[in-house]
């Protein structure tokens, strides 16, 4: 009359599952945090070569007024570009807020 029942007792299907519901919450907001960075260094990196792209065209058009300043959107971005002589050399300077709402620089010099 007595039968050996093999299955999970209710306290260990809890136990589970508190467990699995601890590593979702931890893990979600590290999830969420890489995404960001990986918009924040995606940005960056087209910003950077878009900046690299424009001081080309600077220093091979002769008839480019230096200092000048204008801005782009480049991916949802409102990008500053800067241009100044110093030194005998062209800087190119880019200004704009990324995905966490700061303020990032980035320079580069030609000749």
């Amino acid at each position: 009359m007595f039968h050996n029942h093999k299955g999970f007792s209710l306290v260990e299907t809890f136990a589970s599952l508190s467990l699995l519901l601890l590593l979702i919450t931890t893990s979600l907001p590290l999830l969420i945090h890489v995404k960001q960075q990986e918009v924040v260094l995606s940005d960056r990196r087209h910003i950077q070569s878009s900046l690299h792209d424009e001081l080309i065209s600077m220093l091979h058009l002769s008839n480019s007024t230096i200092p000048t300043e204008y801005e782009r959107t480049i991916q949802d971005r409102t990008v500053t570009f800067t241009f100044s002589i110093e030194k005998k050399n062209i800087k190119g300077c880019v200004q704009w807020q990324n995905a966490n709402e700061q303020t990032e620089n980035f320079c580069l010099y030609g000749k």
